[in-house]
């Protein structure tokens, strides 16, 4: 899956959480994708899902509350399956493409590389920004493996206003034997527009 699905099921969980629970669309609501989760914020109420390709699960609820817990319990969850594509303006749709490009040269690189659905670890989306996480610390605090080890971060930040920029994160302090992902990565970045 690239972002821009990833994100098109993000907002369909956006809105029937805000139609499930009855909270305000104009809240500060910030939901994520990491591998197989959904995780929502809203408020003070935590929410994750576990999910599949076709529905999903309640996996955590704070402050577990019987109420709530039936709310989100009583609806079908669809899963990774978005219904309609979200329509992002066509600068966000642009920095999308470019994020994807550049964290699919690391997708599969090395241990640790294995990202799902898509090319990143994590996918945070709030009412003012998207954040597009690759994070991959295989091996990082073991001992054993203090010559073979990913400490590699790769972060995008893209503002949902007009005008702002995309800004991009990235630092590489894996052992000499898996730097060869991280300089794929820097190499594309030093490509983009500034």
């Amino acid at each position: 899956m690239n972002c821009q699905e990833i994100l098109t099921v993000l907002e369909s969980y956006r809105a029937q959480v805000v139609n499930v629970l009855g909270i305000d669309p104009n809240s500060n609501l910030s939901m994520a994708n990491a591998y197989s989760f959904i995780i929502i914020d809203a408020g003070d109420i935590h929410i994750e899902f576990e999910i599949s390709e076709t529905s999903a699960k309640l996996y955590k609820l704070y402050p577990s509350s019987d109420p709530v817990k039936n709310k989100i319990e009583s609806v079908s969850w669809p899963g990774l399956n978005p219904v309609a594509q979200k329509q992002f303006p066509e600068h966000i749709n642009k920095h999308l493409t470019t994020a994807d490009s550049v964290a699919s040269l690391a997708m599969n690189c090395t241990a640790g590389d294995n990202y799902r659905p898509g090319n990143f670890s994590k996918i945070i989306y709030t009412n003012t920004h998207i954040e597009l996480q690759q994070v991959n610390y295989m091996n990082a605090k073991s001992l054993d493996h203090k010559n073979d080890y990913s400490l590699r971060s790769l972060v995008f930040r893209i503002p949902l206003s007009e005008n702002s920029k995309m800004i991009t994160e990235f630092t590489d302090r894996s052992s000499k034997n898996n730097r060869e992902c991280g300089d794929r990565i820097q190499a594309a970045l030093d490509w983009l527009p500034d």
